[in-house]
């Protein structure tokens, strides 16, 4: 990956999740003629972190829609197809894996895989090498052995199922696609199943369904150490649904889209916790619901690095019982709702869903930008939500959200408030601070507390945790709401 290439003062970089982060003074330039800061001299600045044009796939005209890192039009997504190794522009082809390694075995060493048995996948209509099922070699897995299916499209009820099969640390059990073909699984119910597993990759699939509804396209159950990467999940009821007792479990590098009945990454626990979990450097947009979801009791869970948009709900939904976790370094933006949303509700006695506290979270490090057009054209736009939203609709009123951390960010909406807060006991608890605030509305709405509207200079007097906060545009190269419909138009660059 190239470089920041542009000239920006007082700039600093780092990478962060994938992504070319850059740390940026902000000048002194205002929103609709508005500028106020809350406890900053007139030459301190908050911490700022904005994409620059060199981003995850050069600019964001590629970054939303396709993973594309060392831009040779090969990658998730991307048009010309899979890439073999998105770090090497050379190598992005079966062919050209083989010229420059000269066996796979040397490629997948070169990919950090301790390989003991490789076994070889092929499509019933193949004509070359022994055609080999997973369903006939799964079960007899064992640590280190590496699973490689050739192209062509799988089909079946659950295309790649795996059940209590167990690698360990250094020697995971890898299911992948041969590097830089396309290969596509397509199945009924789900096409990927994992359950009662423990250290297992999965790399380089397709997973699409064409014909019907299917349930998700991955699902995840009781297992451990699973790390999904690298692949394109999309036509599916939902994307990724992953539920209970859940721990190190991690979805990186993936493009996860158009799974338009419900979220795009459902993840949760009933009466068994999760720990651990990890979603970092995805792409997610076109979800039926939120474009990420956890529901129930979860500690470290970490989102970090990715990028999320234009989906039916909001961005990052944190509901009923996530803790100790973070929300951090990503861009969330055409969303028809809030960015993220910390959220405890009742449900039905049946169905399994209790409302428990969710302390000491923190969103810190993201671009947030909620516009006024609804991405789809639906009847519900998103003009009047918040950027950052905590609410508590049980009925007793009761829940915990102490210790949350809003800092660092970019929040940025129309004629919602940047930060909402359902009841004013969430107050004493919370900080927000080191924020750059910005609404098209204006800064009469920084803060909204319960029914009650706050000025950004009137937010310090409601809290000593509420602090360091601006108002102020953050000069972004082009973020108009015109751009509604078209996400990739959306450029999150200072000129």
């Amino acid at each position: 990956m190239k470089p920041f290439a542009r000239s920006v003062v007082a700039a600093s970089f780092l990478v962060v999740g994938g992504w070319w982060i850059v740390d940026v003074a902000m000048s002194s330039a205002s929103e609709n003629g508005h500028s106020e800061t809350a406890g900053m001299s007139a030459t301190s600045h908050p911490t700022l972190r904005g994409i620059s044009a060199d981003g995850l796939v050069r600019g964001m005209a590629a970054g939303v829609l396709y993973i594309d890192r060392d831009g040779d039009g090969y990658g998730v997504a991307a048009p010309l197809g899979p890439d073999a190794d998105d770090g090497d522009a050379n190598v992005n082809t079966p062919e050209s894996v083989l010229g420059v390694y000269g066996t796979l075995e040397a490629f997948l060493a070169h990919r950090g895989y301790n390989v003991g048995n490789l076994w070889y996948v092929e499509h019933p209509d193949g004509t070359a090498g022994a055609k080999r099922t997973f369903q006939r070699i799964g079960k007899g897995l064992r640590a280190g052995d590496v699973v490689v299916f050739r192209a062509g499209r799988y089909r079946g009820k659950h295309v790649l199922a795996s059940r209590q099969l167990q690698g360990t640390a250094n020697r995971p059990i890898v299911v992948m696609a041969y590097p830089g073909e396309k290969v596509v699984l397509d199945g009924e119910a789900s096409s990927i199943s994992t359950k009662y597993c423990r250290y297992m990759i999965y790399d380089g699939f397709i997973v699409d369904h064409t014909e019907g509804s299917s349930k998700a396209g991955i699902e995840t159950h009781s297992s451990s150490f699973i790390t999904y990467r690298n692949l394109e999940v999309k036509g599916h009821y939902r994307g990724w649904f992953a539920m209970q007792d859940l721990h190190g479990v991690t979805m990186a590098d993936s493009v996860i889209h158009d799974n338009l009945a419900s979220h795009g990454i459902y993840l949760g626990a009933r009466d068994k916790p999760c720990s651990d979990i990890t979603v970092r450097d995805n792409i997610i947009y076109h979800a039926g619901r939120h474009g990420i979801q956890f529901s129930g009791r979860v500690r470290n869970l970490r989102i970090e690095g990715n990028v999320i948009h234009s989906n039916s709900y909001g961005g990052v939904s944190l509901v009923n019982g996530v803790h100790d976790s973070a929300v951090r370094g990503n861009v969330i933006f055409n969303n028809n709702r809030q960015g993220v949303i910390f959220h405890d509700y009742d449900d039905t006695p049946k169905s399994g869903i209790v409302a428990y506290d969710q302390p000491n979270n923190v969103v810190a490090d993201n671009i947030i930008w909620v516009g006024e057009h609804s991405w789809s054209g639906s009847a519900h736009e998103p003009r009047g939500h918040a950027a950052v939203d905590l609410n508590d609709s049980t009925a007793k009123q009761v829940a915990k959200l102490g210790g949350t951390v809003i800092r660092d960010n970019v929040l940025m909406t129309s004629a919602g408030p940047t930060v909402r807060m359902s009841d004013e006991r969430f107050v004493s608890g919370v900080t927000i601070t080191n924020n750059l605030m910005c609404r098209t509305g204006g800064p009469g709405r920084s803060l909204r507390v319960a029914r009650k509207d706050y000025r950004l200079l009137a937010t310090e007097n409601l809290s000593e945790d509420i602090s360091g906060n601006r108002f102020a545009d953050p000069g972004f190269a082009d973020v108009s709401p015109a751009n509604w419909a078209r996400p990739e138009a959306f450029d999150f660059s200072r000129p």
